[in-house]
């Protein structure tokens, strides 16, 4: 029982890094109790469960291969990641994307991330098709511009979706890359805008 105890705890404490990079199993178990005859697969059933993490997959026309791709996790709400956490240096940028997933998954969306040659962090499914793509980033620059608008165009160009948007902190700008419109709007302002009760104001 102890060593069940120490698979759970080991895993909770590790979640919460995850969403920074792709995960397998495989991951988990060669960072938890190696001796322990569990799937970790089970125990990551039981911290979904308890709704305190949640997976997001990996976009793919082929259901069974979504399942089959990394995966990533978020847990329930920033400040549950910090307290149980273990880092080294700040993270906005993670948390940041981790308060977009909350906010989408918290009105209902369906959400799975992308990547083929780059990487869009979350592509809004409803209705039966691609609603949004989304990237996530805190504040667009000379450095991230280009990995984040090719990773936005990309998932675009796979999933013929027809609204792109890049959320910051502050920015705000309207641009159209190989005829393709993307928006770049503070957060905030998605939030304000797409609230119910903003709207019947």
């Amino acid at each position: 029982m102890h060593d069940h105890f120490c698979i759970c705890d080991r895993i909770s404490s590790f979640q919460p890094n995850l969403s920074k990079c792709p995960i397998h199993n495989n991951y988990l178990w060669s960072n938890t109790c190696p001796n322990i005859r569990l799937t970790i697969r089970s125990w990551i059933g039981y911290l979904q469960d308890s709704f305190l993490i949640s997976e997001c997959f990996k976009f793919d026309y082929s259901l069974r291969r979504q399942h089959a791709h990394q995966k990533k996790i978020y847990v329930i709400g920033t400040g549950f990641r910090n307290t149980v956490s273990f880092r080294f240096s700040g993270d906005t940028r993670l948390l940041f994307e981790q308060a977009v997933w909350m906010e989408y998954k918290s009105r209902g969306h369906e959400l799975f991330w992308f990547k083929a040659e780059g990487e869009c962090d979350f592509l809004i499914f409803d209705s039966g098709k691609m609603t949004t793509c989304i990237q996530a980033c805190t504040e667009l620059t000379m450095e991230n511009q280009e990995r984040e608008i090719s990773g936005l165009l990309e998932a675009i160009k796979e999933t013929q979706c027809n609204d792109g948007v890049i959320l910051t902190l502050r920015q705000y700008q309207d641009m159209v890359i190989e005829g393709i419109p993307i928006k770049i709007r503070p957060f905030w302002n998605v939030i304000l805008a797409d609230s119910p009760l903003i709207q019947k104001l």
